[in-house]
């Protein structure tokens, strides 16, 4: 009965993940990008819905970039799909815009494929993320391509943007400040990091898996221990972003 309650539950998810996902048709929607790092252009053919890229000669090889402009939010997984065969090194790069769909910059993320003489089916996945000072990213521009001297042959291309309960891309905290033994009754600031509280200096630690272990420094186990935590979480934008943690007993989260 367990073994079976398992395999429903993880069905579901897979049903649930699965109804959250966008599937978008890119054949037929290739364009040449035409940034001057990939002049001069290429030969581009299309034959049978076979993308064909011949004589890539730009300083950067060449780019080409979908005129599907799906929306998405830093935290969502874009995956590519396609059939491809070529010479040299695919790159699939995102190109961050905002919710009017203008320009915001060339994503950090991009992922690569070696080519073969033969057909290969090929899946890459890249997160999307949100520009550091920059208008946060609410749509997404695909481009691939290869680099000088490469060809490519693409068919079947299709995009899965697959959307997440969590929004924005913020790491928790590499280290933490923080003060054993305080009082339950502390009342300690909750928009600075104080030197100490209530005269108990901090002791930085470093989580080990996504975890801290606070039983070194208590004296004795025992309820009602207290500590206070302070961590700086980074932000890239002024963009929502989800924040959790968890604990094994009770636990208040100030942000």
């Amino acid at each position: 009965m367990l073994k079976s309650i398992k395999v429903l539950a993880i069905t579901l998810a897979m049903t649930a993940a699965i109804l959250n996902a966008d599937d978008f048709q890119l054949d037929g929607t290739w364009k040449l990008h035409h940034w001057k790092g990939y002049k001069p252009d290429p030969v581009m053919t299309c034959e049978n819905s076979v993308l064909s890229i011949r004589e890539v000669r730009g300083e950067y090889g060449f780019a080409v970039a979908s005129s599907i402009r799906p929306a998405a939010k830093a935290g969502d997984t874009v995956t590519f799909h396609a059939r491809l065969k070529g010479k040299g090194v695919f790159f699939l790069k995102l190109h961050n815009l905002d919710a009017e769909g203008k320009w915001i910059c060339e994503s950090s993320r991009s992922v690569r494929h070696e080519l073969t003489q033969d057909w290969d089916d090929v899946a890459l996945s890249v997160g999307v993320d949100n520009t550091e000072g920059k208008r946060p990213t609410r749509r997404i521009l695909i481009t691939v391509g290869t680099g000088n001297g490469g060809e490519l042959d693409m068919t079947d291309s299709r995009l899965i943007l697959q959307a997440t309960d969590y929004v924005g891309e913020a790491k928790f905290p590499s280290q933490w400040l923080v003060f054993p033994n305080v009082a339950n009754d502390a009342e300690p600031p909750l928009k600075t990091i104080p030197e100490e509280i209530d005269g108990i200096k901090g002791v930085l630690l470093t989580p080990e898996n996504g975890q801290l272990d606070l039983t070194s420094l208590f004296p004795t186990q025992k309820l009602r221990n207290c500590a206070w935590l302070y961590g700086k979480i980074k932000a890239t934008c002024a963009s929502p972003y989800t924040l959790g943690a968890g604990a094994d007993y009770f636990m208040a989260l100030h942000v």
